[in-house]
Order: structure tokens, then C-alpha cells, then sequence
């Protein structure tokens, strides 16, 4: 399904010539919660497009997106998205951005269209539209004929959709997720991933994520962001593959069983030396190598550290 043909109402609320250059800078950026520091000065400038926080737990991820989404106040520094100060605009900035948190708040007994044209209401789509505009964005997460029943009844793949849905049901410029992946199998975190990819792509919409499934993170979006102990680490770029490419998998556990794995679903996989340096070298001949790849550090229990991409000429990293 091609978003922009799907929800021609959100396309036309957003203003595409006038994304700004950065949708995220923080500077020196903390945030406390009774004695323990979530963020602790974080200095980072996020860009348009689609980006992913590496978050291991207690990383700082999530309190990140809550800053980012106004659900949550700044201890100290300064924080602007999309150009609106956290502080001084709380309002015009809830308007602006949607929200996905990482917990199960859906309320059961409600049917998922009403919910979403309730939290349409709520970020400023007029009422005269906002049921027309939560069938549309429902359609688009394919929850149209699901939507008129209440969501005590769906699945967990469902229940994200839903909470996607209404992250974007007022158009915004920019959505910031909290663990979107969580409960899902791989069949659905591909599903969830394409549709943000079509968020950002062919809406124009950016897309901020926390996610722990790093091979996740690798294969769809722009750039990694990764917080350690609340600050911000190397950033590098998203490992989207084109065709003809090759990746440097850095794992931990059973690797030679990764490995096997790997060749038994079509890919050329060999261990680099040394062999205790737990570098496995990936042909990439498609789009679907990292999908099969990440299934497999799932499937054999294998743990991503990191992956890089190689030029085929070998002339080393993008």
C-alpha cells in the first residue's frame, strides 16, 4: 500500500518546502526522575527523515522521546523541535508532533475510530473532520473494517497500529515512537517498519524510534542514534542496503550456528579472523538480506553488537 495515495487527507495537511533542517536540538539535556538521571547533558542534533535511538535498557531512550513529545518537562538545558521550544510552547508544539508510548494504554471497551478521532480532536483537527480523517488513517494501517469494533478485542499488532494511527491522524511534521517493536513477531515488525518508512518517504514525515531490535534499526532507517547511561554515543548511518552490497556483522553467542543459518537461507556467510573477533562477513545481493539476516540472530539466540556495510570494491566502509 503507497501511504500518500491511501491518506490523501494527512497529505494534505502537511507542508513538505518547509521541513526544517534539524527536527531535534538538545543542548546539554538532562532529565531526572526522583534521584536517577534518565538524560544526563545530552548535546544532539537530530535531522529530518528517519531515525533510530539504539536503546538498551536504562539507556535513556524513552525519556528522550517524552522530552521530545512534550509528555515530558526538561530537569535542565534546552530542547527545540522543529524550531518550537519545549518550554515556552508546550501546546503549539503537541500540535506539531505525535506520540507513540511504549505501554499498552488503549482503552478496551472503545472502538479503535472513535478513540482516534478523540485524540485527533485533542492535537487540533476541527470535529467536523476528525471521524473522516481517523477512518482515513485507519484504512492506511489496514484497520478500516477492525475500527468500528473495540480494541479490548485485537491483537497485539492491532493495538500498535492503532497507536500509530493516532500519532498521525492530525498530520504532524514529525512522530516520536517508544519501543514500537515491542511484542511483535518478525512478520509484524517488518509491517510496522515499511509503514514508517512510507511515513517519512512519501509523506514527508519524520520519524524519531526507540527500539532494542538493533538489526531492526540497522535495516530501515537513516541514521542510529545510541544512548549509553543517558548520553549520547557515536552516531552512524542507517544500513539500509543497496543492492551489491556486503555487511561486517559484529555477534555474540552461537555464531558458527548463525552462520549455517545464514547459508541455509541462500546468503554467502563466513567468519572473519580472527575467529574470536565474532565478525561474520554477509553478502547482500538484495533487499531482503537484512530481513533474513535479522531472523536469524533472533531464531539462534545471537546477540547484534554491530553492523556496517562494505562497498563491493572493498575499498572498506561507506
Amino acid at each position: 500500500m503507497v501511504v500518500a495515495e491511501a491518506l490523501p487527507s494527512v497529505t494534505s495537511g502537511l507542508n513538505r518546502g518547509r521541513e526544517p533542517p534539524l527536527v531535534v536540538r538538545a543542548r546539554g539535556l538532562s532529565s531526572k526522575c526522583g534521584k536517577h538521571w534518565a538524560l544526563r547533558d545530552v548535546t544532539v542534533d537530530v535531522p529530518a527523515g528517519l531515525t533510530g535511538l539504539r536503546d538498551d535498557t536504562g539507556s535513556g531512550g524513552s525519556a528522550f522521546i517524552g522530552l521530545c513529545a512534550g509528555v515530558l518537562a526538561p530537569t535542565s538545558g534546552d530542547l527545540t523541535v522543529l524550531g518550537i521550544d519545549v518550554r515556552t510552547s508546550p501546546y503549539l508544539l503537541r500540535s506539531r508532533v505525535g506520540y507513540v508510548p511504549s505501554r499498552d494504554c488503549l482503552p478496551r471497551s472503545i472502538a479503535a475510530v472513535d478513540f482516534v478521532a478523540h485524540m485527533a480532536r485533542l492535537s487540533g483537527v476541527p470535529a467536523s473532520r476528525a471521524r473522516d480523517r481517523a477512518v482515513d488513517v485507519l484504512g492506511m494501517f489496514g484497520l478500516r473494517e477492525v475500527g468500528l469494533r473495540a480494541m479490548g478485542g485485537y491483537s497485539t499488532g492491532q493495538r500498535q497500529r492503532v497507536k500509530l494511527a493516532q500519532a498521525v491522524a492530525h498530520a504532524p511534521r514529525a512522530v516520536f515512537l517508544d519501543q514500537p517493536l515491542t511484542g511483535l513477531d518478525a512478520a509484524a515488525r517488518r509491517d510496522v517498519l515499511t509503514l514508517l518508512r512510507q511515513l517519512s518517504e512519501s509523506l514527508g514525515i519524520s520519524v524519531v524510534l526507540t527500539s532494542e531490535e538493533s538489526a531492526d534499526l540497522e535495516a530501515t532507517v537513516d541514521r542510529v542514534i545510541s544512548l549509553r547511561d543517558g548520553e549520547p554515543q557515536a552516531e552512524s548511518g542507517g544500513e539500509r542496503l543497496d543492492r551489491g552490497h556486503q555487511v561486517i556483522v559484529h555477534v555474540r553467542g552461537p555464531i558458527d550456528d548463525l552462520v549455517l543459518h545464514l547459508r541455509q537461507a541462500g546468503l554467502d556467510a563466513s567468519r572473519e579472523q580472527p575467529e574470536a573477533s565474532g565478525l561474520i562477513l554477509v553478502s547482500a545481493p538484495d533487499d531482503r538480506s537484512l530481513d533474513v539476516l535479522r531472523d536469524a540472530i533472533s531464531a539462534t539466540g545471537a546477540s547484534l553488537v554491530s553492523l556496517d556495510r562494505l562497498a563491493v570494491d572493498g575499498h572498506g566502509h561507506d
